[in-house]
């Protein structure tokens, strides 16, 4: 029995990212270098992780969009702390789901308190990175 459903989930998956790779390939061509080491490399410290996480918590869009922006900074020059805090931050505080669903279906109360709890996550993981 075959099984097609499987089958067309992993050429779309395939299709995806390969999309994807181009996608990342232009993103970082056209991120300048300059500006990218500037606000979010080695040298920025924990400002560029701030910045990364406020820039996180804003950016529409899913997880194609994240990851692909995350990697081109990367590749731009972007530290490993201060993307993984933007991926984080992404993650928990992405203001297009906390607009969309959790303030209707949970309440102004609950989304209050979910963000004041997770608001040190990103920045723990980026010490946490930055240490190791």
């Amino acid at each position: 029995m075959v099984y097609w459903n499987v089958i067309v989930f992993a050429v779309v998956l395939w299709a995806l990212a390969h999309w994807l790779r181009q996608k990342v390939r232009f993103m970082a061509a056209v991120l300048p270098v300059e500006t990218v080491e500037t606000l979010f490399g080695e040298s920025a410290g924990w400002r560029g992780i701030g910045l990364a996480m406020v820039l996180g918590g804003v950016t529409p869009g899913g997880p194609v969009v994240a990851f692909a922006i995350g990697a081109a900074a990367l590749k731009a020059g972007a530290s490993d702390p201060a993307v993984l805090a933007y991926v984080t931050a992404w993650s928990i505080f992405c203001l297009n789901r906390l607009l969309s669903y959790e303030l209707p279906l949970m309440g102004a109360r609950f989304a209050k308190r979910r963000i004041l709890l997770a608001l040190p996550l990103p920045l723990i993981l980026a010490a946490l990175v930055h240490l190791a």
